[in-house]
């Protein structure tokens, strides 16, 4: 396996080990040369206006979603009824019975708003500099978008598998109709946890599928599928495998 080193970043490209069809640009020397990327990425309602509303009605039915593969995407269940996340076709809804935060896998029901993305190729680093916390994430997340190619201008998933020491969380789950966004608010916390993150980054920090501080939203699923939910707050360990989305290199008609 060829490995390309970044100390920019501070992460190793491996080349090979995620699935690419990354064509050279030398193929075409006579021909002018587009960058496309291999996703579509979707924003249904939207975090802010709902916030300022709060409204929290459906914007996007879930079954909708099963046209789309593989599938990453993350958002609050319609009327606070749990979060959503789902990690390449695997959904993972999370909610709150006895004060405790169950899953199930089931794709029904509505969306108060939802970010997704079907992402066919990805490329993979492994990060060796620890992250301490969700800014150092986002500061991270925007440099290596940047050197892997990747507008910043432009929303874009990423994902990141790692054994982390730290993981805060809550789960929004609406009990009865008097509650407020705060009450239904659970947190929670998890330490050397094995999980699975999808995030999504935001051309503009608008509040449409992030908070208005902040240009990532990212949610999590335990290894072992016992629990997932939004992150509060994260430590990122040296070695942990960052995810981005590959751009080819194409050319244009002659």
């Amino acid at each position: 396996m060829l490995i390309r080193k970044s100390m920019l970043l501070g992460v190793l490209v491996l080349s090979g080990c995620c699935k690419s069809n990354m064509t050279r640009p030398d193929l075409y020397p006579n021909h002018e040369k587009t960058v496309k990327p291999t996703f579509t990425l979707y924003a249904a309602g939207d975090h802010a206006q709902s916030m300022s509303l709060q409204d929290f009605s459906g914007n996007i039915s879930l079954p909708e979603l099963s046209s789309h593969s593989p599938l990453y995407a993350i958002g609050p269940v319609a009327e606070l009824q749990g979060e959503i996340t789902i990690y390449d076709d695997h959904v993972s809804v999370s909610y709150i019975e006895d004060n405790q935060p169950m899953v199930h896998s089931d794709l029904l029901g509505e969306a108060a708003f939802l970010v997704y993305a079907s992402v066919t190729d990805w490329e993979e680093y492994i990060i060796y500099q620890g992250l301490e916390d969700l800014d150092e994430l986002e500061e991270y997340i925007e440099e290596a978008a940047e050197n892997a190619g990747l507008d910043i201008n432009q929303g874009f998933p990423f994902r990141i598998e790692a054994q982390v020491p730290m993981l805060d969380y809550h789960v929004i789950f609406k009990q009865h109709s008097e509650q407020s966004h705060a009450q239904a608010r659970h947190s929670f916390a998890l330490s050397d946890a094995d999980v699975r993150i999808i995030g999504f980054w935001s051309a503009v920090d608008d509040g449409r599928y992030t908070h208005t501080d902040s240009r990532i939203h990212t949610h999590f699923q335990m290894r072992d599928d016992s629990t997932s939910g939004h992150i509060d707050a994260i430590e990122i360990p040296r070695g942990a495998r960052l995810y981005l989305p590959i751009k080819i290199m194409d050319a244009a008609d002659p």
